[in-house]
């Protein structure tokens, strides 16, 4: 009986804590947020998340850098192509701007700089291959299959 009590006595101990440790946390949080939000540091922009984009090119200038992707909407979004992005054909390859042309397909990722423009980390011309989909699709069906069979 003894041991009982001591058990529920530790129980009832544990139980209590993590709420105290969760707003010790919590208000250390909010002191860092607070922080972040007076000063805004230069390493917040270099945080920037990448954003993915694909389409097909409605245009190309090759002197201002810039290129514009249709969109299913109808309105296009244009990007400009800064001298450290990676542009890729055929997964591989490098690509130039030779090989932007109006119509081909294009998937990569860009960061929306303050002032609103679009600038490309990453373009790959050319659609997704499938074979890795299906690559992918086949080998889940075969070990879902495979669990499922006694």
């Amino acid at each position: 009986m003894k041991n009982k009590l001591h058990i529920i006595t530790i129980l009832a101990a544990l139980a209590t804590t993590p709420p105290l440790v969760a707003a010790e946390k919590k208000g250390a949080k909010e002191s860092s947020k607070e922080t972040a939000l007076a000063s805004p540091s230069p390493t917040t922009e270099a945080k920037a998340k990448a954003l993915p984009f694909k389409g097909k090119i409605a245009s190309v200038d090759k002197d201002k850098k810039t290129f514009s992707v249709e969109s299913k909407k109808g309105e296009g979004r244009t990007f400009t192509v800064p001298a450290s992005a990676k542009l890729l054909k055929n997964e591989t390859e490098t690509a130039t701007w030779d090989d932007l042309k109006v119509g081909e397909v294009v998937r990569g990722t860009y960061l929306k700089s303050a002032d609103g423009t679009m600038e490309v980390g990453s373009l790959k011309l050319g659609a997704k291959p499938e074979g890795d989909k299906a690559e992918k699709k086949a080998a889940k069906k075969s070990a879902g299959e495979a669990a499922a069979t006694p």
